[in-house]
């Protein structure tokens, strides 16, 4: 199971942001880190209310399978190796 496309979009968006945050202290322009700041909340909060939509409206197997994802897997960077070894347990 591969990450889902909402997931590599969030990851992507985070590191241009922190990316984002560097130039700007790089510059000279600290403040800039409030702005940065306020985005990743936001991220995290549409991000939290989607996930909870999304299982509500998911049938009960495949909520079991996206709740298994979860536990296996990191939640800044989502790599491949934590889902193969939690398929290799599970078998």
């Amino acid at each position: 199971m591969l990450p889902s496309l909402s997931c590599v979009s969030v990851i992507c968006v985070y590191c241009i942001v922190r990316a984002l945050q560097l130039f700007a202290v790089r510059c000279g322009h600290s403040w800039m880190l409030v702005g940065t700041g306020v985005n990743t909340a936001c991220l995290v909060m549409v991000a939290g209310m989607t996930e909870k939509r999304m299982l509500g409206n998911w049938p009960a197997k495949r909520k079991k399978l996206y709740e298994e994802y979860i536990a296996a897997t990191p939640c800044i960077f989502p790599t491949l190796g934590s889902v193969c070894r939690s398929k290799t347990k599970a078998a």
